[in-house]
């Protein structure tokens, strides 16, 4: 009795959430923040079409129209910056043009999207990460089918820090809907 009660919570606690795992490094050369984040391709999706009118497959086939389709996610749901910045009620017009996409790389469920943010640590002090709506959207676009609103289920954005070189521990912290903002520790 015991061990099919156990089995049926496991069971319960092992569906799918919403999660996006990012590396950031800045690179000194170029004076950008270089970003590889992780998807799923249900997220993907959604967060695509909530960009763009055109069907995904159109999309992931034209370089030009992925870009900018990804370019106007990552401009709405991640801003760089100090604290005043990203806690803004709009971002400045001029941080849109400091986000550069490099492309876009499958892995089996997951996609990975890289791109770089231009400045330095000192100018990019914050992240704002809004990748995930909060429950009063549950039919917003950036819902995935496999979303669920249970605690055990929050929906969750890591982020690792990366040290120049690859040198030491990296850094990590977690945003969420509930608290967005988080300071960057280069």
């Amino acid at each position: 009795m015991i061990a099919l009660a156990f089995t049926m919570l496991s069971a319960m606690l092992l569906h799918p959430a919403q999660e996006s795992l990012a590396e950031l490094q800045y690179n000194e050369e170029t004076q950008r923040v270089e970003v590889a984040l992780r998807l799923s391709l249900a997220d993907e999706q959604q967060f695509l079409t909530s960009a763009s009118k055109s069907p995904i497959e159109d999309l992931i086939a034209s370089p030009a129209e992925l870009e900018k389709a990804a370019l106007g996610v990552l401009r709405t749901r991640l801003r760089f910056g100090t604290r005043d910045e990203v806690t803004a009620t709009k971002a400045a017009s001029e941080s849109a043009k400091a986000y550069h996409w490099v492309g876009r790389e499958s892995e089996g469920g997951h996609v990975w999207w890289y791109f770089a943010y231009a400045g330095t640590p000192k100018q990019i002090t914050h992240l704002r990460c809004t990748l995930f709506k909060a429950p009063g959207h549950a039919r917003h676009p950036s819902r995935s089918a496999t979303a669920h609103d249970h605690l055990h289920a929050m929906p969750v954005s890591t982020f690792l820090v990366m040290q120049p070189n690859q040198a030491g521990e990296p850094n990590s912290f977690t945003t969420t809907r509930e608290k967005p903002v988080h300071r960057i520790e280069w």
